[in-house]
């Protein structure tokens, strides 16, 4: 069973983050970030949503010294969203 927490919603009341520390199915990779010393790695991942008005849910997979740490999907939020919380897991500016 996995760990789901809900973080609280956004100002529309309508856009979540959840957080599982198991890993969570994915449908694909589309890539990967690495902080400049290699200590912390962040995989962004798309997931196909059963929904047909938005079909694709990006998130983050999180890693520390190659070891997991927790998932973060984000529904209803952009590419852009993922690749901005990857990068600031690899610059320490993420912890959880």
């Amino acid at each position: 069973m996995q760990d789901l927490k809900m973080d609280k919603p956004t100002l529309t009341g309508r856009k979540y983050s959840m957080k599982s520390t198991t890993m969570m199915y994915v449908d694909k990779i589309l890539d990967i970030y690495t902080a400049d010393d290699g200590q912390r790695k962040a995989h962004i991942f798309e997931k196909l949503s059963q929904n047909e008005d938005r079909p694709i849910h990006y998130g983050c997979r999180y890693y520390n010294k190659g070891v997991f740490q927790f998932d973060e999907f984000y529904p209803n939020k952009s590419l852009n969203y993922a690749e901005s919380a990857a990068q600031n897991w690899c610059d320490s500016i993420k912890n959880e």
